[in-house]
């Protein structure tokens, strides 16, 4: 029988480095294939405003792509925000346009991280009188009722492809020539007990 330095099968030590090294690669590999999601808003879901808006963002726990969606509207259904939203790193800002008179807001958002998970929803908030802004002097385009989705993309928003591989596609092929090696280490070593 093939041994190591210390009387351990080779076989067996083969396996506990196999092992080592999987734990190895599946440790990093966890955030890797963790979904991305809204860790934070401005405001938060439920608040209530007490100064002047100026603008709204939506933060992920991944960095973005644009381009990214956010659509803010009044009780009416009125769109008060800009029709288009910046992107810097993980958070996705959008500028109010029009007045904000006291009352409750609905903010809802399309957003598709770097690594092409795609994150929605809505959250609301309520602008108290103190928080309530004029309306620019600029004219403004027709007062025409909209709902909160609208100037979102459809549920299926365009993913860009990736030529990175997922983190998940990583580990099974690992396992997969792990368990190949393993099998041809187990062979040599049964071939070598029986030659003795």
């Amino acid at each position: 029988m093939i041994t190591g330095s210390h009387g351990r099968p080779a076989p067996a030590r083969a396996l506990a480095c196999l092992l080592l090294l999987a734990a190895f690669v599946l440790w990093p590999s966890s955030s890797a294939v963790a979904h991305a999601e809204k860790v934070g808003s401005s405001p938060r879901d439920g608040a209530t405003v007490n100064s002047p808006l100026r603008e709204v963002s939506v933060d992920l726990n991944e960095d973005v792509r644009e381009p990214a969606y956010v659509v803010v509207t009044d009780s009416s259904g009125k769109r008060v925000n800009s029709e288009t939203a910046s992107v810097s790193g993980k958070r996705v800002t959008s500028r109010i346009e029009a007045g904000m008179e006291p009352g409750e807001y609905t903010m809802s958002y399309r957003i598709v991280s770097v690594d092409a998970h795609p994150v929605s929803g809505s959250l609301r908030f309520t602008v108290s009188s103190s928080g309530a802004t004029e309306a620019p002097a600029a004219p403004q385009p027709s007062n025409t009722q909209t709902s909160p989705s609208a100037g979102l993309p459809s549920s299926q928003v365009p993913i860009p492809d990736s030529n990175r591989f997922d983190g998940a596609y990583v580990v099974v092929i690992f396992f997969f020539v792990a368990m190949l090696v393993l099998v041809g280490i187990l062979r040599a070593g049964l071939k070598s007990r029986e030659g003795e």
